[in-house]
């Protein structure tokens, strides 16, 4: 004789185990199988389909998931529920339990499409290694209640570390270039597994870099001696590479590494350039970070140096020292660049000079109301033209610049000349 049907579910997994990456992903069906039997439509007059979990975290959430016949339209307050186009409740969800109210028209067959859209999703790292307690209940108004539980484990996976606060570019003043730059001074290194940085590593490394271009730790709570690294005056860690002349700069950790210790480390790795010139052009920087796990991440940041704003020279400025801007461009600059402009300095001099006798002493705020001959123009178009000449093939990226200065220091002559006599444009 065969058994009498039983309303309820069957077919339910009485555990199930879920990998942390697999439910970090989005939401996971936990049972295609069920199947929920109706002996009388009663049970689902005034009724309500319930999903809860004993032993939940904030990070536990549970939906219906589309499939199977079952569309959940999604509204303000509440989603509308669907099977094969048909309304069958209205359902509140994400959080750790699942709530639909019951339209009249349900049948065993839509409450099983329901029963095997439930769905789980965890959006943390660091799962209990408490089960939960999954509840799947069909109840009325007027008491009648059926239930099936499962028991839900999740099992833990490594997550690798992650990189936040990192800048796309870091950005710095040529003249900046030899006394050295923090790369980022606020970028942050993070294990979500919570296990920190015991046995591994953090690696610097310079895309393209030659003998002059030097990686280093600024002062901070890390400091280096010989191969030892040091936090507060403790070895944490070994020097891998030091990070001088063109080498990668890398530790790794002896001793536990927070996260936010991690991220000290990382914010004090700086460059420094011993060439004659700042680098031209932006170049890429790669940290990469190991955790204890040995999972690693890499985050780039493009590490470039722009020429210096020119200083603005008042006009009695410009007659004690009428290109100091330029002379200080020429710093360091080879022999027969500075030869170039030692030439045209004396001659600026001699025409400043005549201009001085010319038209009286220049004021201390602006200067006369009068033209200055027409050859301090030509000075200063012959500034351009003759580094041209003399460094071009041999120096084309500081020609760039100091030209460029010549320019500013041109349009500065205007900007004083122009309110004070209304045909100053023809001296530019």
């Amino acid at each position: 004789m065969a058994a009498k049907a039983k309303t309820g579910f069957s077919g339910l997994d009485k555990s199930k185990t879920l990998a942390e990456n697999t439910v970090n992903a989005g939401p996971v069906v936990l049972d295609s199988n069920v199947t929920f039997t109706a002996t009388s439509p009663d049970i689902f007059t005034q009724g309500y389909f319930l999903v809860d979990v004993t032993n939940f975290g904030g990070n536990d959430h549970f939906y219906l998931k589309d499939g199977g016949g079952i569309k959940v339209v999604y509204g303000q307050d509440f989603g509308s529920v669907y099977y094969n186009d048909v309304l069958v409740g209205t359902v509140t969800s994400g959080g750790p339990y699942i709530s639909v109210t019951l339209e009249p028209n349900v049948t065993a067959e839509s409450m099983t499409a329901m029963a095997r859209a439930v769905s789980y999703y965890y959006d943390g790292d660091t799962p209990s290694a408490f089960g939960r307690v999954v509840t799947y209940r069909v109840l009325n108004s007027s008491g009648a209640d059926t239930s099936a539980t499962m028991q839900l484990k999740l099992k833990p996976e490594n997550d690798a570390p992650v990189f936040s606060g990192l800048d796309a570019q870091s950005v710095h003043s040529a003249s900046q270039a030899a006394a050295g730059v923090v790369i980022d001074a606020d970028v942050h290194v993070a294990n979500p597994d919570l296990t920190g940085f015991k046995g591994g590593k953090l690696a610097v490394h310079l895309a393209g870099a030659t003998a002059t271009d030097q990686l280093y730790l600024s002062d901070g709570h890390f400091s280096i001696t010989g191969k030892k690294l040091y936090l507060d005056g403790k070895q944490v860690g070994t020097v891998s590479a030091d990070g001088h002349n063109g080498h990668d700069l890398a530790f790794t950790f002896s001793a536990a590494i927070s996260d936010a210790q991690a991220s000290q480390l990382a914010e004090q790795v700086s460059y420094r350039s011993t060439a004659a010139s700042a680098p031209s052009g932006a170049r890429d920087v790669t940290f990469t970070v190991t955790d204890a796990e040995k999972s690693s991440t890499s985050a780039h940041v493009s590490l470039g140096f722009e020429a210096d704003a020119p200083t603005l020279l008042s006009a009695n400025a410009m007659v004690s020292d009428p290109f100091a801007t330029l002379k200080a461009a020429a710093s360091g600059a080879p022999d027969d660049l500075s030869a170039v402009f030692a030439t045209l300095e004396a001659r600026a001099a001699g025409l400043l000079e005549a201009a001085s006798h010319a038209h009286g002493a220049l004021g201390a705020d602006h200067l006369p109301d009068l033209h200055l001959p027409a050859a301090v123009a030509d000075y200063l178009d012959a500034i351009g033209s003759s580094i041209l000449d003399h460094a071009q093939s041999a120096h084309p990226a500081l020609v760039h610049e100091l030209s460029d200065r010549a320019a500013a220091l041109a349009a500065h002559v205007h900007d004083v000349l122009h309110p004070v006599h209304g045909s100053a444009d023809a001296l530019i």
